[in-house]
């Protein structure tokens, strides 16, 4: 009844991505064929795009990596992370290319309102900071226990 390793699950992204290359924006917003690699029962239900599925997977591979102990329980934790994590993007792409405000008809003219993916957004981006301190991976979750001589190696500092 548990859930397939998410090595098999990694392949299996990688896999439709390379089916889907060239096709950025539609491969992000694809709803996926569950049974097609045989991941039906890896994510969530809700998970049910691409881009959902690469923030459940990169989220999972970084609290992994931060040594976050993650258990079977924490998989509609991780999932609803992912599912606002992309759905701040949704909210982006929208501002991006509708602005601030948009334009509406009116009953009797043109109307400006603010943009609703801005509210979305706001919710969202709520969200994603309280499933980021659950799963430590904000500095304030972590706690300071890096000395001066103990820093990470992840390129951070290279930066």
């Amino acid at each position: 009844m548990g859930s397939p390793a998410l090595p098999e699950l990694s392949r299996a992204t990688e896999q439709y991505a390379d089916e889907c290359e060239g096709t950025e924006e539609k491969y992000a917003r694809t709803i996926i064929d569950r049974t097609k690699f045989g991941i039906r029962d890896a994510y969530p239900n809700f998970i049910i795009t691409e881009l959902q599925i690469f923030y459940y997977q990169s989220m999972y591979d970084q609290i992994k990596d931060n040594g976050t102990v993650i258990q079977s329980v924490d998989t509609y934790g991780l999932g609803m992370l992912a599912f606002n994590m992309a759905l701040v993007d949704d909210c982006n792409y929208s501002i991006a290319n509708n602005g601030m405000n948009m334009e509406y008809q009116g009953d009797r003219k043109m109307v400006l309102k603010r943009n609703p993916a801005l509210d979305v957004l706001k919710d969202a981006q709520a969200a994603v900071r309280f499933y980021l301190k659950e799963f430590k991976m904000t500095p304030t979750s972590r706690g300071k226990v890096l000395s001066a001589g103990n820093n990470s190696d992840d390129g951070f500092d290279d930066v």
